[in-house]
């Protein structure tokens, strides 16, 4: 999948630009959204091959994933991950 164009959707930019680092580092063109609503309309305009996404926010991955879903039948849908990452209590 070398080349392949890769959204990230978080709304926090220093995971963005570590996340970004390491892909570019590996060949993949990135893009980025800061929260959910933005990522639909970036793979409206240009669907990415990937979307990768963080749960929680302002707008988050739970609602793009079944905003996206409701639309697939009339776009192509890129396949999304998500992730979270809770601190230690």
């Amino acid at each position: 999948m070398s080349g392949a164009t890769v959204l990230i959707a978080d709304d926090s930019l220093v995971i963005r630009a570590v996340v970004r680092a390491g892909l570019e580092g590996e060949g993949y063109s990135v893009r980025e959204a800061v929260d959910g609503t933005t990522a639909l309309e970036e793979c409206r305009q240009q669907p990415p091959d990937v979307v990768l996404l963080d749960i929680p926010g302002r707008w988050g991955g739970e609602e793009f994933l079944v905003t996206s879903a409701r639309s697939a039948s009339s776009s192509r849908s890129p396949p999304a991950a998500t992730a979270a990452v809770h601190p230690a209590r």
